[in-house]
């Protein structure tokens, strides 16, 4: 595959201003002396990195780690200061809800303003133009002012233009974020039809889950320096463990998952507080397993202990397949009972497997509080479990809603009954 974007060494500076109050008296006295004094800021230094043709680059980060700022470099809206960007082919960016709009002119006036600022004919625009107008759902509204638009309706009108300009390179920041999961899913489809026709994307998110299932790349900034380049997992892992930190522990006790076989590349973060100290998988004979059949309940139990008293707190289990999410299951933050360093509690989740397809998925085991703003424990794809065939009549799908149900038991640390 031939390289379609190359970073190399960039560096991007601002000069950030801080001015003192100054009497005329001062100015009067003294008028040649230094009025302004300031600071450099790198958003961006020393980032490098290649893309191939057809692919999807993820960018994720905190907010200020400079992701916004590569894309405005790689658009050419801001020059490198040091370094250089070099894309080959037409590109276009989707940078923010509306850029590009004039809010006075109405939906249709803005749908030709906007392809003629990207080189596209206008009679191309007229051809194109009820394909796009269809893509964003905004045919209603599209003779009414840009003013009178949510924001989502912009975005959605912005994404169907810039997808109609046939760019070799998008640059996208958060744009599939925005809308129902409607529009969410047809984006998606879009942008895979994109990429087989050869297409490359930078994808700029806070959603993990998009990251993941989305982009072959991804690439980790922090205060604008890359820290990780290469599988989105395993990026993304890098970046939960500076979240959250890894003070759980430096790996995975064997013992933790009883009969379950550990992933050796297992990750595990998170502050503690809550620590998972057990986990099984069972069948829906109550024997220990990781093979289930498909139809086939299973039941998943977690054991955990917490250093201090804690009932804001909810049990989750993820299942992927490669890079994909294929299902997230949570339990009621209402229903999680109070534990203490004196109790160990058990969250039990059963599980009906028929919209599961045949094949083998990784696991995720995390307790974390319901407003996600802490980590208390996360077990990285640690185990597997593999769904084989069954019962007939069952349903697949690529991401599901598994029925499923939790339930909870507290005993005494002491315990082992």
């Amino acid at each position: 595959m031939s390289v379609v974007a190359h970073v190399e060494d960039l560096g991007v500076r601002f000069w950030v201003e801080r001015r003192q109050m100054t009497l005329v008296r001062d100015i009067i006295l003294h008028p040649f002396r230094q009025r302004h004094i300031g600071q450099e800021l790198w958003a961006l230094r020393h980032v490098s990195f290649q893309l191939e043709r057809g692919k999807v680059l993820g960018v994720i980060g905190n907010n200020g780690a400079g992701k916004t700022t590569l894309l405005m470099a790689m658009a050419r809206i801001y020059a490198a200061d040091e370094g250089w960007v070099q894309i080959k082919g037409r590109v276009t960016s989707l940078l923010e809800v509306g850029a590009g709009f004039r809010w006075d002119l109405t939906g249709r006036e803005n749908v030709m303003l906007y392809g003629a600022i990207m080189g596209i004919a206008r009679s191309t625009m007229k051809t194109l133009f009820d394909t796009i107008v269809e893509f964003a759902g905004v045919g209603d509204f599209i003779d009414a002012p840009m003013r009178t638009y949510s924001a989502g309706m912009r975005m959605r009108l912005g994404f169907a233009v810039a997808m109609s300009a046939e760019p070799d390179v998008l640059l996208v920041d958060e744009a599939l974020s925005i809308g129902d999961s409607a529009f969410q899913r047809r984006a998606l489809e879009r942008i895979e039809q994109f990429r087989n026709q050869g297409g490359t994307l930078v994808y700029v998110s806070h959603d993990m889950t998009k990251v993941g299932d989305l982009c072959d790349e991804c690439l980790l900034l922090d205060r604008g320096r890359l820290i990780s380049l290469g599988h989105p997992l395993s990026v993304i892992a890098t970046y939960w463990e500076r979240v959250w930190g890894k003070r759980v522990g430096d790996g995975i006790d064997p013992g933790l998952a009883g009969s379950c076989q550990l992933i050796e590349s297992a990750r595990r973060w998170g502050s503690g507080e809550i620590r998972i100290v057990g986990f099984s998988i069972l069948d829906n004979t109550g024997k220990k397993t990781q093979v289930i059949e498909q139809g086939a309940a299973f039941v998943v139990e977690i054991a955990f202990s917490a250093e201090a008293p804690y009932e804001d707190y909810v049990v989750q289990v993820s299942l992927f397949q490669g890079k994909k999410t294929i299902a997230i299951m949570k339990s009621d933050p209402l229903a999680s009972p109070k534990v203490d360093r004196n109790l160990q509690a058990r969250a039990i989740l059963r599980v009906d497997s028929r919209m599961l397809a045949i094949g083998t998925y990784e696991v995720d085991a995390e307790i974390r509080n319901e407003a996600f703003s802490k980590m208390y424990d996360h077990l990285d794809k640690f185990t597997t479990i593999t769904v084989v065939k069954g019962s007939p009549g069952c349903t697949e799908a690529n991401q599901v809603h598994l029925p499923c149900q939790w339930t909870f038991s507290v005993r005494a640390s002491g315990n082992n009954g």
